[in-house]
């Protein structure tokens, strides 16, 4: 027999609220995330190395770099479509333990390559697996965070993301300097293990099938499911969702070609040495991390992420665009930060805005559809940058055409700004 409305309201204010759903969940979300950043992006440390290009025989070949990248992100993109519907119907935990199962495999695959072909299906398979990753979280952040909670919850597990990164430069540039390239491939298979661990001992897919969590924090997460923008009932044929998709491909060709290029721009084009650049990754990606937190907060607390989204747009797209400008090198790698610190915060105020349009039921599906394909459409962005620069090393043109997509993407989420998203 259910609980009046009355009741629950009684046990919600008499009752501490129990933090389960900040103490089990969210380190879970925030682990997969950070050992999969370090999985999907360390292609672009290991690439401007010259011993690992030439054993896989890249020198001087930046097209057939950036295609490492690239072939990643066609199976990540087609993982994130696929693995949103199946999310809907096998449930979150499920469909995590699987995917993570599959990384593991393509990581030790990649350790073992020899040769290019052999290293490109390892990023094929990755691409799939990691696929997964944005449609779990989305959902898991649905079941079990009010909506006034949920970009804070987002800000978190993203930032997942941002230490991954961070230190995963230092981490690789360490590896490689020791042991060799293949050895960065099979420790991280092995601290995959971690979030597989801990996702099938504290993970569950509602607060009600978790043994951790008391009555009184469910109630209070139920209560909160109703908070702020009405959710749309329109599906797929919600224009709200393509709107956000297109300005998604914006930041997904950011994220990548940052993370696929600047680390070769720093150390050809500004001369900083391998641990340098590790070193500047380190910071600016931790920074990120507190930026976003504040950011996510803000937004939770005025109930509004467009605006936030769109103003992260249009600074970064000026501000990478500033850096090959300038003839410093400490502004350039300023001007850098900033434009990874504003283009994380469009990731985080886009998937806000995705439980925002989306109804609880049909999150996960719609979250792997917009993220799906606007990564396959990113996923040519290393690969076009990759024949900008050329073997001239001329990354002008190349982070202008990042800064172009940017403005395009403010411009798609300002439309939402008027209907108080």
């Amino acid at each position: 027999m259910g609980s009046s409305p009355q009741v629950e309201s009684s046990i919600t204010l008499t009752k501490k609220i129990g933090r389960t759903r900040w103490l089990y969940i969210l380190p879970v979300l925030t682990s997969l995330w950070a050992v999969g950043s370090i999985e999907k992006t360390n292609v672009g440390i290991i690439s401007a190395y010259k011993p690992f290009l030439s054993d896989m025989g890249l020198s001087n070949a930046p097209g057939k770099i950036g295609l490492l990248t690239t072939l990643f992100l066609v199976t990540y993109g087609i993982g994130m479509v696929v693995w949103g519907f199946v999310i809907d119907r096998w449930g979150p935990r499920k469909t995590a333990i699987t995917a993570v199962s599959i990384w593991i495999v393509a990581t030790l695959l990649a350790g073992a390559s020899t040769d290019p072909v052999t290293l490109y299906i390892s990023r094929l398979l990755l691409g799939l697996g990691e696929g997964a990753l944005w449609p779990i979280c989305t959902k898991m952040t649905s079941n079990w965070f009010r909506r006034d909670e949920e970009s804070r919850a987002t800000s978190i597990w993203v930032n997942g993301m941002n230490v991954g990164i961070a230190f995963g430069g230092i981490i690789i540039t360490s590896i490689i300097g020791s042991i060799g390239w293949h050895s960065v491939f099979f420790i991280l298979a092995a601290v995959a293990l971690i979030p597989l661990g801990l996702i099938i001992s504290l993970v569950r897919d509602h607060p009600a099938d978790s043994a951790f969590i008391d009555e009184p924090e469910r109630i209070f997460i139920d209560q909160g499911k109703a908070l702020g923008t009405p959710k749309s009932t329109g599906g797929l044929r919600n224009y709200r969702l393509w709107l956000l998709l297109v300005a998604n491909v914006a930041t997904g060709m950011g994220f990548w070609g940052v993370n696929s290029w600047v680390p070769k721009y720093l150390v050809d084009v500004r001369h900083l040495s391998m641990s340098g650049m590790g070193i500047f990754t380190l910071v600016a990606w931790l920074l990120c991390a507190v930026v976003l937190m504040i950011f996510g907060a803000w937004a939770d607390k005025v109930n509004r992420r467009a605006p936030f989204a769109v103003c992260g747009y249009i600074v970064y797209a000026v501000v990478l665009w500033g850096c090959t400008a300038v003839s410093s090198t400490l502004l350039a790698m300023l001007l850098l930060a900033v434009a990874i610190w504003t283009l994380q915060t469009t990731t985080l105020m886009v998937f806000s805005l995705v439980h925002g349009v989306s109804k609880q039921s049909n999150v996960g599906s719609q979250t792997g559809v917009m993220s799906g394909l606007s990564n396959i459409v990113a996923a040519f962005a290393p690969f076009i940058m990759g024949v900008i620069i050329g073997a001239n090393s001329d990354y002008t043109g190349a982070f202008v055409f990042l800064s172009a997509a940017g403005v395009i993407g403010a411009i798609m989420v300002a439309i939402l700004i008027p209907q108080r998203f």
